[in-house]
């Protein structure tokens, strides 16, 4: 059971960026679409390898993290500016 792990984390950090989008930027939506579909997608080929895969956690963390430090940097830039 531990190969669902990276999955269900995945897909409550995606609903969780849901929930603040109010507070954030409007563009976190995208990252909290990427983390749902990862963790979907992380949970379908859990099922299909049938172990816990280090990538499964690792790639989309990083590009999810990236994603949210590319947009908050942008709109500190934005709010900055005026």
């Amino acid at each position: 059971s531990a190969m669902l792990l990276p999955g269900l984390w995945q897909i409550l950090v995606g609903l969780l960026g849901f929930s603040v989008v109010r507070s954030l930027p409007r563009n976190i939506v995208w990252v909290s679409a990427w983390y749902f579909a990862c963790g979907a997608g992380v949970l379908m080929a859990a099922a299909r390898v049938g172990q816990l895969q280090p990538w499964m956690m690792g790639v989309p963390l990083v590009l999810g993290q990236l994603m949210v430090a590319v947009i908050m940097n942008h709109a500190e830039k934005e709010i900055a500016s005026e």
